[in-house]
């Protein structure tokens, strides 16, 4: 397409050549105008669609717990230290699906957590201006946690040195991305996250049922 319209521009301005009106010379820079433009236009018009298609996220994550591992038992809450992948496919629009890797660790007392967890979401993106996106999103997912107890804690709870748990696992989210350059920003959101307790069990009845966190996320995000 491109060639046929530079082809046409050419036949045009030589027949006004012809006529006495423009020279050679003249007809050839307006040719290399015409040819410039038509590049520009076709860069703007047709962006890559890839890059508006998947986009990625890894960021630094802090929880606070809201709840103890074992409210009976009087065992600590556990804040957890840890990184977040997350892969961001467009569905349609500002409509996104994602899906997250993370893994925690946090220790208190006597008491050393491990968790790790897969969740698909779904999060709606809101432009504000050309640089900063507001967002929100919610998934539900499976984890993994593993508790170490030294068998000399004196803690009522659990008599092994570890137990490893699956549970579901859920997190909520509001946050917003700064587009650095065409291809990296810097993200940062709130999270409500926790899930089923992986020690609430027929062994551990007396274990707190469900648990809560509060958290922080921090990273960069890009674009493929």
């Amino acid at each position: 397409m491109k060639n046929i319209v530079i082809a046409a521009t050419c036949i045009a301005l030589s027949g006004v050549g012809f006529a006495g009106v423009k020279t050679s010379a003249t007809v050839k820079k307006e040719v290399e105008i015409v040819s410039a433009s038509y590049m520009a236009t076709e860069s703007v018009s047709a962006p890559c669609k890839s890059a508006c298609t998947f986009s990625w996220e890894v960021a630094a994550v802090y929880n606070h717990a809201l709840t103890d591992i074992n409210e009976k038992a009087n065992t600590p809450s556990i804040d957890t230290y840890g990184l977040d992948v997350t892969g961001i496919y467009t569905i349609q629009g500002n409509h996104k699906a994602t899906l997250r890797f993370g893994f925690a660790h946090g220790e208190a007392c006597d008491y050393d957590v491990w968790n790790f967890s897969l969740v698909p979401g779904y999060r709606y993106e809101y432009p504000i201006d050309e640089k900063l996106t507001a967002f929100a999103g919610a998934g539900f997912g499976l984890g993994l946690s593993m508790l170490d107890t030294p068998a000399t804690s004196g803690k009522s709870y659990g008599a092994s040195s570890r137990d490893d748990m699956a549970n579901f696992v859920y997190n909520v989210e509001v946050g917003a991305r700064y587009a650095l350059n065409a291809k990296f920003d810097i993200i940062g959101a709130l999270m409500i996250n926790g899930g089923t307790s992986p020690f609430h069990s027929a062994e551990y009845s007396s274990a707190t049922e469900e648990q809560v966190n509060v958290g922080l996320r921090v990273g960069i995000g890009g674009k493929f």
